[in-house]
């Protein structure tokens, strides 16, 4: 299929050699998300979020992958960098100090091109960009942000948390990232 043919060559990439570098015992890894986030001309910008609650370690680290080029009219996830702390989650949580943090955090956006790709820590406040893009005044399947994605965690650490995955339930505990390495061929 189209996805395994894509997760072989992404785990043949410089993307895989980074995964591997986060999580060089592969069955120390749980498969957590495996999805696509399609945004259509039209849609508002996300809420900035993060993925999971504040924790001390990394619970969760997700890559997404974009299909099409993502310019800046198809709205492209915008990052805070360093925002993954404890103290940035205490002045994201405090309404009278959230202001502060954000005129004073910097923040990146990701436009990126076909085949690109962006992996964050979970705890990263960020959020997708509104999908300002038009071609003609018509919808065209162009128009609309596609982003492959997929998260991992430490085997047992989403769960201790108290994040949940967002995968299927068939999917869900089944593959660490050297098993699904192996599925694809790898």
């Amino acid at each position: 299929t189209e996805v395994k043919a894509g997760l072989k060559d992404l785990f043949t990439s410089s993307l895989g050699d980074l995964l591997h570098e986060v999580f060089p015992d592969g069955e120390a890894s749980i498969l957590q998300e495996l999805a696509a986030i399609i945004s259509i001309p039209g849609a508002p910008r996300q809420v900035l979020h993060s993925d999971t609650t504040y924790t001390d370690e990394a619970v969760l680290y997700t890559a997404f992958i974009a299909l099409q080029n993502v310019t800046q009219d198809m709205g492209p996830t915008t990052l805070l960098p360093g925002t993954h702390s404890a103290e940035a989650h205490q002045l994201f949580d405090d309404a009278m100090q959230k202001d502060q943090l954000l005129r004073s955090t910097p923040h990146l956006q990701a436009p990126i091109h076909v085949g690109d790709a962006v992996i964050y820590d979970s705890r990263l406040l960020h959020c997708g960009g509104a999908n300002e893009e038009r071609r003609e005044g018509q919808l065209d399947r162009l128009d609309q942000r596609v982003l492959f994605y997929f998260s991992f965690s430490p085997r047992g650490g989403l769960e201790q948390s108290n994040n949940v995955a967002s995968i299927t339930s068939e999917l869900q505990g089944k593959y660490g990232l050297a098993s699904l390495r192996r599925a694809v061929g790898c």
